[in-house]
């Protein structure tokens, strides 16, 4: 209650239309997000190209997700083409302070995983399929002063029919460089202090943009409602070639409906890659579960013959395709490529990348 009262009182002071300063803005994100101690749910949803014509290119995703406000963070994660079985993958990573242990595993690489582990932050879980992309405990749980990170006030604008905060932060706080990255949020004050839009740009480029988030109020175990982000899309921009104008793929994602938990009191074993104890679950991810433990293993690569006239057998059938793609390169434009599963999944791996150097950035600026 008292920090519902907090926030109602700066806002009344501050308005819809003045200007909030970076000590305002952190107490008031803290006071709104200070109900949430922990949380966890399966999600789902999908990643696709989006060229007409190329829809068929999509990744379907299911998964489950935790966090704690001391920023740890529980991903499992199953991805699959349902056009190509061969692309099938289960991921899991936990990260409990700046310990961040994961593994990933395909059907062929049977049940023996060895877990890597490795240094991180909160930030290195803000990737391609995570609800992290429009959950944000993660990113302002210590935010105690915002001017660190390069707060800048731009002012009130509309959003989805709602009146929204926009504020800009550095991504790799007191970074010289040319054409530094920022991120910049539109905060619907009035629920939960959530951004409604998020857009991660590099000068005047726009790299990946979150829009369309869902609030639904829900329900704390005290009986206490808070509004919750249940929902979020995500265009990405980078693609092999460089920043597009148009997104170059679509990701929707949405906590499965009934699986939400809050406040459990959450230990760190349940933040661990081994977990065995009780998840949120759902009959989809329960399905892709199985699918993944049953399904088939692509076959091995053929042995190939050394013999000199396989040999040059070979080569002259690999010389031959590749004139044939470079013919093929030159005939048509980069942005009328079909786009394969493969490269879908290249370019998630690639924006992985992309976080964990915003992750690392934001974990030095942490440390100074």
């Amino acid at each position: 209650m008292m920090s519902f009262l907090i926030v109602l009182s700066l806002t009344l002071a501050i308005s819809t239309d003045g200007a909030i300063s970076p000590e305002q803005f952190a107490r008031l994100v803290e006071a709104a997000h200070s109900e949430i101690h922990d949380l966890e749910c399966t999600f789902e949803g999908d990643l696709r190209p989006t060229e007409e014509g190329l829809k068929k290119g999509a990744v379907s995703f299911q998964g489950i997700y935790a966090y704690r406000n001391d920023g740890a963070l529980f991903l499992e994660l199953y991805s699959r083409s349902p056009s190509n079985p061969s692309l099938f993958h289960h991921t899991v990573a936990g990260l409990i302070g700046s310990d961040l242990e994961r593994f990933h595993e395909t059907p062929d690489t049977g049940s023996v995983v060895t877990p890597h582990r490795e240094t991180g932050s909160p930030a290195v879980l803000n990737e391609p399929y995570s609800p992290s992309r429009f959950m944000y405990y993660w990113y302002f749980r210590d935010l105690k002063n915002p001017r660190d990170n390069g707060f800048e006030f731009q002012g009130w604008e509309d959003v989805d029919g709602r009146r929204c905060l926009r504020v800009q932060f550095e991504a790799v706080p007191g970074a010289v460089i040319a054409d530094a990255p920022v991120i910049r949020f539109w905060f619907d004050m009035e629920r939960g202090c959530h951004p409604l839009r998020v857009e991660h740009l590099r000068g005047s480029s726009l790299e990946m943009c979150t829009l369309h988030v869902r609030l639904d109020r829900v329900s704390l175990p005290d009986g206490k409602q808070v509004w919750f982000p249940m929902y979020g899309e995500t265009d990405y921009f980078l693609g092999r070639d460089g920043v597009s104008k148009i997104p170059l793929l679509h990701e929707t994602n949405s906590v499965v409906k009934g699986s939400l938990r809050l406040n459990q009191g959450l230990t760190d074993k349940r933040f661990t890659v081994g977990w065995k104890g009780s998840k949120p679950s759902s009959a989809a991810l329960e399905r892709i579960r199985l699918d993944f433990k049953h399904a088939p293993i692509p076959p091995a690569p053929p042995e190939f013959s050394t013999d000199a006239a396989s040999v040059r057998e070979r080569l002259d059938k690999n010389l031959a395709a590749a004139e044939a793609q470079a013919r093929q390169v030159e005939a048509s434009s980069v942005m009328r490529e079909t786009w394969s599963l493969t490269a879908i999944l290249q370019i998630g791996f690639g924006l992985v990348g992309m976080g964990l150097i915003a992750g690392a950035g934001i974990f030095l600026w942490k440390r100074r």
